[in-house]
């Protein structure tokens, strides 16, 4: 994208110039970041509603003018969060520079860059969940290419699962975020080691999932961790067990029929919740002044009601008008004056009379239709049926969560281990 492709850039200037009080610099109370808080965003997303603007990704575009406006560098950290934009500018001088003796060693483990500006950036950036979000597509993605496409061996495994789960990491990072590569490949390798269980865990759940749906790739990879001993070039080694902290020791055989019902129920429990998701946006637009359909029709009743009461009273008003003025008519004219005032009443009460009946007319017109409300049931009866179907199999997880929770945690400590040479016990 370059300058031109905005049509309207002079009066989107404009717009940052009146909310500048949402450009916040030193933010955090530190020089080399920036806040652009949602205020900005909205106001910019608004400008950018024009159909010529369809053919772009407006985060791009946004992006694009916050690097002009405030004339960032091209390796300036650009990150999109919960509708505002964080900037983190830059700085060369706190990298390192590593010789290429160093590069694949562990001296370069975050590419030059210093951990505690690493810390620093995960701490500012990164909450739990996104982290979890990260983790569980990086697993995701490696077993599909390297499990289910590329059919890894457990040798090819040992010898190269870190390099690639945190170039997966890398490459999810510079497509989710702007700035220096550089700084991503060290940070890939920061949050890598500092959450190392974490993501391994992960990974034993896609790989579990595709062992209990018959992946022949995987059920043959789990077999290497129930051999204890391998011989390879001439050499014995032994192989990770299968075996948690306490002791606990898996056969993959075992394993996959403990946690089957686990996953099976997980899975199930997830689709429901998309169903679910479903239904809620077919449910949404029933909705009515907040109130469902039938909430809203129960109101207009108590409404209704209200007003037959008020029109009720304004009858009882009437007739005792009309009998006053009834007495008053056959007595003398000095009671003229009176029959006029009650005439006057009985109008007023009159145009109220009308007034009650058409606001109940309109009232009735409001209410919602038959169709309506039985197309809302009919989607809240599927809702409450998902509902009672995930607590069922939430009760099937509960069962086995001890199970899967063991399983997880032996298949993690081996998918992060490697095969030793065996050394023969001194008799």
């Amino acid at each position: 994208m370059i300058k031109k492709d905005i049509k309207n850039y002079e009066e989107i200037l404009q717009a940052i110039y009146k909310n500048k009080k949402f450009i916040i610099k030193n933010y955090n109370s530190k020089k080399n970041q920036i806040l652009i808080d949602k205020p900005l965003i909205h106001a910019l997303l608004t400008l950018l509603k024009a159909s010529y603007y369809d053919k772009f990704d407006k985060t791009q575009v946004i992006k694009f003018i916050i690097k002009d406006v405030l004339k960032l560098k091209d390796n300036d950290l650009i990150m999109i969060k919960k509708g505002s934009i964080f900037i983190k500018l830059f700085d060369e001088t706190k990298r390192r520079q590593v010789s290429k003796k160093e590069r694949n060693t562990e001296v370069n483990r975050f590419n030059g860059f210093d951990e505690d500006e690493l810390k620093s950036f995960y701490t500012e950036y990164f909450a739990n969940d996104e982290l979890n979000i990260l983790f569980d597509t990086t697993a995701k993605i490696f077993v599909q290419k390297y499990f289910i496409d590329s059919k890894i061996n457990n040798e090819e495994y040992e010898k190269n699962v870190f390099g690639l789960v945190q170039k997966i990491i890398y490459q999810q990072l510079i497509e989710e975020f702007d700035g220096d590569n550089s700084f991503y490949r060290g940070f890939s390798g920061y949050i890598f080691r500092q959450h190392f269980k974490l993501l391994f865990e992960f990974l034993s759940i896609y790989i579990l999932r595709e062992a209990i749906n018959s992946n022949k790739c995987v059920l043959d990879f789990l077999q290497y961790y129930s051999k204890d001993i391998i011989i390879s070039n001439g050499k014995k080694f032994l192989v990770p067990s299968l075996e948690t902290k306490d002791e606990q020791r898996w056969h993959p055989v075992s394993m996959i029929s403990k946690i089957k019902p686990y996953l099976k129920a997980q899975e199930h429990v997830d689709e429901i919740e998309i169903n679910i998701n479903k239904l809620d946006k077919l449910i949404e637009p029933l909705y009515k002044d907040q109130l469902s359909p039938i909430e809203y029709n129960l109101q207009n009743i108590k409404e209704s009601e209200k007003l037959e009461k008020d029109v009720a009273l304004n009858t009882q008003e009437m007739e005792k008008i009309y009998d006053q003025l009834h007495i008053l008519q056959d007595q003398e004219k000095d009671e003229e004056i009176e029959i006029d005032k009650l005439n006057k009443e009985l109008k007023i009460i009159r145009d109220e009379r009308i007034e009650f009946k058409n606001l109940k007319f309109k009232i009735r017109r409001k209410r919602i239709q038959k169709p309506v409300i039985d197309n809302y049931e009919k989607l809240l009866n599927q809702r409450k049926k998902f509902e009672n179907d995930i607590r069922i199999r939430s009760r099937v997880i509960k069962l086995n969560q001890t199970a899967f929770e063991s399983a997880i945690e032996a298949l993690s400590q081996a998918l992060m281990s490697k095969k030793q040479i065996y050394k023969s016990p001194v008799i």
